[in-house]
């Protein structure tokens, strides 16, 4: 096994594998968020197209245990004749041979922003939210939900 060639890597004794280099290595951190940008832009357009409200990385606040964190909200999407919103986290990651990783994903996303949803309910009026993780892999798989 070779080890990564990227100075910051190397130095952490880090093994160079595909999923290294597409999910992990500084060296791609640019062309990794810019495929982010593309798919967040992308599913924002959509909702916007059915004439929705929708907000890109909103910042919202957590509270949770006494304590606030903030919190950046991918896509806010806003419907305010069904006093409904979703906060939509687009994950692009490695496709492992787990067979619920959209489930994961889509659980961890859930975790990190349902505590945003009175901050989020304050900001935008709107009392009925629901979170949704998305996971897409690199090479170019999709949630099945």
């Amino acid at each position: 096994s070779r080890r990564c060639r990227f100075p910051a890597c190397s130095e952490t004794n880090t093994t160079e594998t595909l999923p290294h280099i597409r999910g992990f290595c500084p060296k791609t951190e640019l062309r990794r968020n810019n495929a982010h940008h593309r798919v967040r832009t992308a599913m924002a357009d959509m909702f916007r197209a059915k004439s929705f409200e929708v907000y890109e990385e909103v910042h919202c606040v957590a509270q949770a245990d006494g304590h606030s964190q903030n919190r950046r909200a991918d896509i806010v999407v806003v419907d305010r004749a069904g006093n409904r919103g979703w906060v939509l986290d687009p994950t692009i990651r490695w496709e492992t041979n787990e067979g619920d990783q959209d489930r994961a994903v889509d659980a961890e996303k859930k975790a990190k922003y349902e505590p945003c949803i009175p901050s989020l309910e304050a900001q935008y009026g709107v009392g009925n939210w629901s979170v949704v993780g998305l996971w897409f892999g690199a090479r170019g798989t999709a949630s099945k939900f």
